[in-house]
């Protein structure tokens, strides 16, 4: 009894002091159309934090020859289980780190836009991982039908338990799941401060719902105590004779009585899990491990329950996640970013653990960047100074880049025409490309010319 209500109630498990983690310290640096990406990665005990501290263990030999083969030959280096890999890539990135990124830069006479986004690790299929919560709510619901069939199907009001079990708790574990994943993320994000309102919202959830009284709630604090399994029995208790009309005050029925019992309790689900198909899956997963270890443990069949907890709460991975810090190089700070920019270094920063993808509903580590390098010999000669900077310079250069070689070669040579002056925001209203249908300025259609002149004048006349 008490392994799976505390796999339900517990909020949290931090298993961290000495345990050993992967580090990945990723350098970028935008060449051009290519990005630069050194990557410096070990494995390390976690208790010991300092550089020079630090115990460097062997890393996984399958991962190293993964990576290794992402980056050109020869250029990744070992030492002292320490290792080191460089390349240069154009568009999309290695998923040496196990994830996905890519990169883009758009060149203008103007200056240029540059677009980093990666995802480190994780999983990002959030639909996949609710289905998967989804189903193991429903399997949970199904075997409380089940159990509850066995014991107390001859109760005069059994079809109200039953429609309860089957259709409400059913619904309810699914926002059970979701309260605790949200908790668990701020938690994992912010610490116990944010996560408290979270387990607020799931005691006055549960309270709603009608799991439990206001005259419980002194018991539903005491629900964490792991050494008082009794405590929760008798909520149970209470809660079965709700659902089966017996008002406060009335005599229980006997076939409620073992619910108080822990012990009872316990022998009741083992006894009812045994035939379950949920255990004969625990079984047939057993029976293959034994070929390749024939030391194999037989599974318990409370342990058929106890996985199901741990899928609907999110709590399949309980190893140490690895960490891994980014820096991008930019010759300025970014327009848009969730990193933090370093301006003594001249980069945007992310640091984070990396969710190993087998927790339903973490959000993978992710880092974006857009920024702009104005090209300022050109701006000078052509517009009389560097204006055409910041968003007005990134929406430049897409729209630029996005006009096709019908216009492109044209527009590029206008520019290249302009000369500053009084005459330069006449001369900009003035152009037309060559094959430019006839309109005028009253057409709904906008001229295929109007983004770019836009941009160009209102920089010059910000300038004035």
């Amino acid at each position: 009894m008490k392994k799976s209500a505390l796999a339900f109630l517990a909020v949290m498990a931090v298993l961290t002091a000495g345990c050993p983690r992967n580090y990945y310290q990723l350098t970028l640096t935008p060449r051009g159309n290519v990005m630069e990406r050194e990557l410096i990665f070990f494995r390390a005990d976690t208790e010991s934090q300092s550089a020079d501290g630090r115990r460097f263990l062997a890393f996984d030999s399958n991962e190293l020859a993964a990576i290794a083969a992402l980056y050109p030959k020869d250029q990744l280096k070992s030492e002292d289980n320490r290792h080191a890999a460089r390349g240069e890539f154009m568009g999309r990135l290695p998923g040496d780190i196990g994830g996905s990124g890519w990169y883009k830069r758009l060149t203008t006479s103007m200056g240029a836009a540059g677009f980093y986004a990666e995802r480190y690790r994780g999983n990002d299929d959030l639909a996949g991982a609710i289905e998967k919560k989804y189903q193991a709510a429903d399997q949970l619901a199904d075997l409380a039908v089940g159990w509850s069939q066995a014991h107390f199907g001859r109760e005069s009001n059994y079809k109200k338990l039953h429609h309860f079990l089957g259709q409400d708790f059913r619904r309810d574990l699914k926002n059970f799941s979701l309260y605790f994943e949200r908790a668990d993320s701020a938690y994992k994000e912010d610490g116990w401060s944010n996560s408290k309102g979270y387990l607020s919202r799931l005691g006055q959830y549960l309270i709603e719902r009608g799991y439990a009284t206001l005259n419980d709630s002194p018991a539903l604090i005491r629900v964490g105590d792991v050494d008082d399994d009794s405590v929760l029995c008798t909520l149970l208790q209470r809660l079965i004779a709700r659902k089966l009309d017996v008002t406060d005050g009335q005599p229980l029925p006997r076939t409620l009585m073992f619910l108080a019992d822990p012990s009872a309790l316990g022998n009741s689900l083992k006894e009812y899990l045994t035939g379950t198909e949920a255990y004969r899956a625990e079984l047939r997963a057993w029976e293959t491990k034994k070929r390749a270890d024939p030391e194999a443990r037989k599974p318990e069949p409370e342990e058929a329950l106890d996985e199901l907890v741990i899928v609907l709460l999110g709590m399949e991975s309980s190893s140490e996640e690895d960490r891994i810090t980014v820096r991008l190089s930019l010759p300025s700070e970014p327009l848009r970013t969730n990193g933090k920019w370093d301006e003594t270094h001249k980069q945007a920063m992310w640091d984070s653990n990396l969710p190993d993808g087998k927790q339903p509903g973490r959000l993978p580590a992710f880092g974006y960047a857009d920024w702009v390098e104005p090209r300022e010999d050109f701006q000078k000669d052509h517009l009389g100074g560097v204006v055409l900077t910041g968003e007005n310079l990134l929406q430049y250069c897409i729209w630029q880049t996005g006009l096709g070689e019908e216009y492109l070669s044209e527009w590029e040579r206008f520019v290249a025409g302009l000369h500053p002056g009084k005459d330069a925001l006449d001369t900009l209203e003035k152009f037309r490309f060559t094959r430019e249908p006839g309109q005028t300025d009253t057409d709904a259609l906008k001229h295929p010319a109007d983004i770019g002149r836009r941009l160009i004048k209102s920089a010059l006349q910000a300038k004035q």
